[in-house]
């Protein structure tokens, strides 16, 4: 049986309107605080089809809006072509936490010693003695001294922490362990 020619016709533009066609572009990779200034990988973007504005880049660990705008002749898939904003975020880095020393021996009341407080980040530091009796503890204002001053006989744990700071996680705490001997005075 004979078939005659087949005409397939076509939408003006059809092609044209498909391929011109735009995804919301989004953060392809995870950034973690380094300091430096980073900005995200983009999937789905084209500098020769976006206006790209908004925060681009950042330093400190939060989060950031990026706007995408298509260029002339473009425009979103479900149509339109506002801007869309998409969200990305600089995760905080791991904190870190060690002191110069982890532990004092006294052999004489109301005396004292030091350790130095070593961390990343801007976190509070505190101390806390797990018996004042036998030792009170205090730190600096900077954090980065901890101040051991010995009351009486005895043991105790110093233990130290750093809490979450701006572009760091909450470090593991470290301690210093006070060992008290004092001699008794006989009159």
């Amino acid at each position: 049986m004979a078939h005659g020619p087949v005409n397939v016709s076509c939408m003006p533009g059809a092609f044209l309107a498909w391929s011109n066609a735009l995804s919301t572009p989004y953060a392809a990779s995870s950034l973690v605080y380094t300091g430096e200034e980073q900005s995200p990988s983009w999937a789905n973007y084209d500098p020769d089809k976006f206006i790209i504005g908004g925060e681009t880049s950042g330093i400190n660990a939060g989060s950031y809006t990026t706007s995408f705008t298509p260029r002339s002749g473009y425009e979103w898939s479900n149509g339109g072509n506002d801007p869309r904003y998409v969200s990305w975020i600089i995760d905080k880095a791991p904190g870190s936490l060690s002191l110069d020393k982890n532990e004092m021996s006294f052999d004489t009341p109301g005396t004292s010693d030091t350790a130095a407080v070593t961390r990343t980040g801007d976190g509070t530091v505190t101390a806390i003695s797990s018996d004042t009796g036998v030792a009170t503890v205090n730190v600096n204002v900077k954090g980065t001294i901890v101040e051991v001053k010995v009351v009486a006989s005895g043991t105790a744990t110093i233990t130290v922490k750093v809490a979450e700071g701006t572009n760091h996680t909450v470090p593991d705490s470290a301690s210093i362990d006070v060992t008290a001997d004092i001699e008794q005075s006989h009159e």
